[in-house]
Parts: C-alpha cells; structure tokens; sequence
C-alpha cells in the first residue's frame, strides 16, 4: 500500500469512529437541546469530518460535513434555534446512516 492508499485508509478508520460519536453526541443533544457543550462537540467532529475529507478529496463528504457544520455553528450563535420544529432532529440518523453507507462504499472502492 503506498502513502497516498494509507492516507485514505486513516481518513476512513478515524470518519467511522467519528461518526459513530456523532450518533452517541445527537442523541445527548436530543435530550439536552440547550446544552452548549452538546453543540461545540457536534460541531467540532463536523468541522474535523470537513477538513479531513477535503484532505483526501472527497467532495462528497465534505459538502455534507460542512452543510451540517453551518447548521450547528448558526444554533451556537443563535441564529437558529435546536427544536423540532426549526431542525428535523429525527432526519439526522437517516443522513448519518446515508453518509456513513457512502464511508462504507469509498472503502470497498479503494
């Protein structure tokens, strides 16, 4: 395997990871929606998801990451409130598990 599959392969090792404390850091926030520690966390694994996919080139996945990004980094700011009603809460598992089915794929393909 040379540098450039190895490099790939650490961005998918840690992306599974990260998704899966994602899953874990959506649910404590369902039950704490005010909870700025809750917020911070999602948005620093989204903002790292971002930075790592550009890395390796996959747009894909970055344009996810930083679209979920904005959305928390608005809540932490006010701009946008964390409920029911101005963010579909219950989605998030579903765009997750999508996402992490596309992880899944880009590994089978490498």
């Amino acid at each position: 395997m040379d540098i450039a599959d190895q490099i790939k392969q650490t961005f998918i090792d840690e992306t599974e990871e990260l998704l899966g404390d994602l899953e874990g850091m959506l649910l404590d926030l369902e039950t704490d929606p005010e909870n700025s520690g809750y917020l911070d966390a999602v948005f620093r694994l989204m903002h790292t998801i971002k930075g790592s996919s550009g890395m390796v080139g996959e747009d894909r996945i970055y344009k996810f990451a930083h679209m979920v990004e904005d959305v928390f980094d608005s809540i932490r700011k006010g701009k946008l409130q964390f409920n029911q009603a101005s963010l579909p809460l219950k989605t998030m598992p579903a765009i997750l598990a999508g996402k992490y089915s596309l992880l899944q794929m880009y590994h089978w393909m490498m």
